[in-house]
């Protein structure tokens, strides 16, 4: 196959585009990680994110001609799903990030990513998604490697304290809902020509609405939360935190994921985009977290590693 428009709108690519997406995606997961460390708040740090993709979306938008021949109704029914799921993977981070901060970093990202079994059982149960042998083992496999990741222990930070356990497993529940909303769309042609730029619009949008519900019912209650917000802003760690994280993000979205997304859809396989996407994204992060952070490899950590890589193979052979 050569690289021509035909490679760009192949199978093959939205493949590749999905795991390469996955891989950007650990970038966040340090990220949430790191910024603590730093005096950086980690829901400031995703408001912040979320007004540039705003930003970035209307002008691609208006510079695009606006979203095409897409009913109307349909660009709304969209950017209400949209809103809503990212809504629910702010609190997901924002939850992660505070686990993080007590627990194994590479377990607690393996645990909540592995929720990539929800939207593949809800392919499975409600779109008709072909329930292959190969598939299943698929299942088998992620749920084995979440299951090895939830016995890592790290003997730097995790001393008794099993909070990171609590708010892993929110975290966790809230990702499942939020990659179901996510790939709801792709079971339904009408959304398949949704601009790219329309679609970060709405994604960022879930994000600061996030930050904003976060702002008034929960951290409103901490003492002089304004003043932490003016502070956080002025720091330069948040600044560089955001400048990585959108050039690691928004490009990637663009060129790489929601085409990604859309070709897979058109041939019957929205199913596989989070899955594929999620488990590329737990390696490459339990890397990250290795070489980066200075984690320890546990036994179990690497057991769950070779189960979520058997499991992309099992995804990927249909």
């Amino acid at each position: 196959m050569t690289m021509d428009g035909s490679f760009f709108s192949s199978v093959t690519f939205g493949l590749f585009g999905v795991i390469l997406t996955g891989m950007s995606w650990s970038v966040i997961g340090t990220i949430m990680s790191d910024a603590p460390k730093h005096g950086v708040r980690a829901e400031i740090y995703q408001g912040v994110s979320a007004l540039f993709g705003i930003v970035v979306g209307i002008i691609g938008t208006i510079c695009a001609g606006g979203c095409g021949e897409i009913p109307v109704l349909a660009l709304y029914l969209y950017f209400f799903v949209d809103v809503l799921a990212n809504i629910l993977n702010f609190t997901a981070l924002l939850l992660m990030s505070t686990a993080m901060q007590t627990g194994p970093n590479g377990a607690i990202w393996g645990i909540i990513q592995s929720a990539v079994i929800a939207p593949f059982a809800m392919g499975i149960v409600f779109f008709h998604v072909a329930a292959t042998p190969l598939r299943f083992g698929g299942i088998i496999a992620l749920v084995a490697g979440l299951l090895f990741f939830a016995l890592s222990q790290n003997s730097k930070t995790d001393k008794g304290n099993s909070s990171w356990r609590i708010y892993t497993l929110i975290a966790f529940v809230a990702t499942c809902l939020q990659q179901c909303l996510s790939t709801l769309p792709t079971y339904f042609a009408v959304f398949n020509n949704v601009p790219v730029f329309f679609r970060c619009i709405g994604c960022s949008t879930g994000v600061l609405a996030g930050f904003a519900l976060c702002s008034v019912f929960w951290k409103s209650r901490e003492h002089d939360y304004l003043l932490t917000v003016m502070k956080t802003l002025r720091l330069k760690y948040l600044w560089k935190y955001v400048f990585i994280g959108q050039i690691a993000t928004l490009p990637v979205s663009y060129l790489l994921f929601y085409p990604s997304m859309r070709i897979l859809s058109q041939n019957n396989m929205g199913s596989l985009s989070y899955p594929l996407t999620i488990c590329a994204c737990i390696l490459s992060f339990s890397i990250v977290a290795f070489w980066h952070i200075k984690e320890k490899m546990t036994v179990p950590q690497i057991m769950a590693l070779i189960c979520c890589t058997l499991g992309i193979f099992l995804f990927c052979a249909f």
